[in-house]
């Protein structure tokens, strides 16, 4: 049967979520919390509760460097159906 749902959210399925200003900076999350109820066609059920908390951000830094190099040729008397060898 087409368009047939796998499992339906019951009533009372309930999402929240927490966020703080850290370092004065940027909004991260600090709180999460979700409570869940799927029904199934069978008929059987699951409930679930996750609470999860953020905490202890640090900052740090990090400095990268991208180079790009002009390509390598291929040698004319190579196989074209094997890798470039780029060592």
């Amino acid at each position: 049967m087409a368009g047939r749902l796998l499992a339906n959210l019951q009533k009372g399925t309930s999402f929240v979520f927490e966020q703080a200003f850290v370092n004065n900076e940027v909004w991260l999350p600090t709180y999460g919390e979700a409570h869940i109820g799927v029904r199934f066609p069978a008929g059987k059920g699951i409930k679930a509760s996750v609470v999860t908390r953020y905490s202890g951000y640090k900052k740090f830094n990090v400095e990268t460097l991208s180079t790009i190099e002009k390509p390598k040729r291929r040698n004319p008397s190579a196989d074209p159906t094997k890798p470039l060898d780029i060592r």
